[in-house]
């Protein structure tokens, strides 16, 4: 089966490894409501959330 190949593809296919681990912070003036209950809205670059969340 053909498949398509460019320059540059496996750098791309790996860059979510390259990424540094970071913790999320909780703002305190953006959280309303029960701080238990383990819900959680991440704003910001989706790659890094998604990182932070694999632990």
């Amino acid at each position: 089966m053909p498949t398509l190949d460019r320059r540059g593809k496996q750098v791309v296919v790996k860059h979510h490894k390259d990424v540094p681990y970071r913790l999320l912070e909780p703002v305190a003036e953006l959280s309303h409501g029960d701080h238990d209950n383990g819900n959680l809205i991440a704003q910001g670059d989706n790659l890094h959330a998604l990182e932070a969340l694999l632990p």
